[in-house]
């Protein structure tokens, strides 16, 4: 009993302290529960793993009291505020409607789905090749090292990729901030915990604005993928990016659709903590922040655009101080590097930019390969169509809902999928570190599932954004 209590109280402590702070974030705004659960969630544990952080910063090593003391103080604050709020207010009408037990269905089979997957991590405890090899050994470090934490920026271990982010780490670390030593539960948790919240942000981001009692289908798509199944429970950062990247975008989205600055505030926050994940999540970050204003301000004149700017900034500030510190304090210089422009000893090739392309078609297009080597009889030509079609699908849905996708609702996505994707593209290109096509093996496939939640939240929003006018 004791040790499912030190294993467990952190998580529950941390999701309870987000909870809380959401509700008064968003006290005067008309959210669901479960809006303020699945947002609130992912905010306690970024809260949680930026007072670890901290501890380091402080102390150079970690000290449990200091991060014990620090969220049970703003656990206890937070839930007294809470308190207060509520007495003031009058108690929330639950309204219940029958066409809600279609939506109850699918959310059940939903989270029916999560069984399987719940099996599977127990066979994968130490997760996937860059989970023990960076983001756990970097865990364990912090953990473990003491004052000699920052070994692990030494440049011997740049297979870890020293000059990322901590944000996975120190959640982890936070997660065994009452045991004795760093054991594999915590992490195997949070990948599943991460997982669900990923999910049901999706579903109930869907829910929230368009009102469509199929919001849960998409997650189940998702969530029936082998490879998303895999790569979910492998305890990679990508499982952060994929959640603070949608978390960001519907807070900017009811930002424009409310105008209220508490919107504005937790997008800021959001994007911050996304640019602590890893330095795709930080390019990421600074992408949707550039595009906010345009996308914000444009065609909408009843916006206060000076407090929307200011609680933006202010929650941006907040969540980004972590990634700050580290940047200018901290991180090494990447010596995973080469520049192919200016180098004449692995300069870019015609043959490097046919490999990356190629490998973009057969990630995304290989039931179409698979579908002319059927027609021309050659069955040897067939390959492993890891994610099942799904972005052929999507890819149609867009072409034939072109104009719904790039409505002015929601451009900021598609706009910043082009430039994210190109960006990325390019430092494929320009970096001759790497060999190709086994960097491209072993990365292509996990931003592709950082961005797959966002991608379907865009498309399934662009055909229903009707339904909640109509209904």
């Amino acid at each position: 009993m004791i040790e499912l209590l030190k294993t467990y109280l952190p998580f529950i402590v941390s999701f309870l302290t987000g909870f809380f702070l959401i509700n008064l974030i968003l006290r005067k705004a008309n959210v669901s529960f479960p809006i303020r659960f699945f947002l609130g969630s992912g905010l306690g544990f970024g809260l949680s793993a930026n007072i670890t952080f901290f501890s380091f910063v402080f102390f150079n090593q970690l000290n449990k009291t200091f991060v014990i003391l620090v969220t049970i103080v703003l656990f206890v604050a937070l839930f007294v505020l809470n308190i207060i709020s509520w007495l003031r207010n009058s108690k929330p009408k639950i309204i219940w409607d029958k066409k809600y037990l279609l939506f109850l269905l699918t959310f059940i089979i939903f989270c029916t789905l999560f069984i399987p997957l719940c099996y599977q991590a127990n066979f994968y405890p130490y997760g996937g090749w860059d989970a023990w090899s960076c983001w756990n050994l970097k865990a364990k470090f912090m953990f473990l090292a003491k004052d000699h934490w920052q070994n692990m920026f030494d440049p011997i271990l740049w297979r870890s990729s020293p000059h990322y982010p901590l944000l996975l780490p120190s959640m982890n670390v936070f997660f065994w901030i009452m045991q004795d030593t760093p054991t594999t539960t915590g992490p195997l948790i949070n990948s599943i915990v991460f997982t669900f919240l990923l999910l049901g942000l999706l579903i109930f981001g869907l829910k929230d604005l368009t009102k469509s009692i199929f919001s849960a289908v998409p997650a189940i798509f998702i969530l029936s993928l082998p490879l998303f199944q895999k790569l979910a429970y492998s305890q990679y950062n990508d499982l952060l990016v994929a959640y603070f990247l949608l978390a960001s975008f519907f807070c900017l989205i009811k930002t424009k659709e409310t105008n209220l600055p508490e919107f504005s505030f937790l997008g800021g926050i959001f994007l911050g903590v996304l640019s602590f994940t890893k330095n795709e999540g930080l390019l990421a970050a600074l992408l949707i922040l550039l595009l906010s204003f345009p996308y914000l301000f444009w065609r909408n004149k009843q916006l206060s655009k000076t407090k929307i700017i200011k609680f933006l900034f202010i929650g941006l500030f907040l969540g980004a101080i972590s990634t700050l510190i580290f940047t200018f304090f901290y991180a090494p210089k990447n010596i995973t590097f080469i520049n192919g422009l200016v180098s004449s000893e692995k300069p870019i090739t015609l043959m490097r930019i046919k490999i990356i392309l190629a490998f973009y078609f057969f990630e995304l297009f290989t039931p179409i390969w698979n579908l002319i080597a059927v027609i021309k009889h050659n069955p040897k030509a067939i390959i492993d169509a890891k994610w099942m079609g799904i972005w052929v699908v999507t890819v149609i849905i867009i072409i034939m809902n072109f104009k719904k996708c790039f409505a002015l609702k929601l451009w900021i996505i598609p706009v910043f999928l082009l430039l994210y994707n190109f960006i990325i593209i390019f430092y494929y290109l320009i970096n001759t570190y790497f060999q190709i096509d086994w960097w491209l093996q072993v990365t292509l496939h996990r931003i592709l599932f950082s961005v797959l939640p966002t991608v379907m939240f865009w498309i399934f929003y662009s055909l229903w954004q009707e339904n909640k006018n109509s209904q």
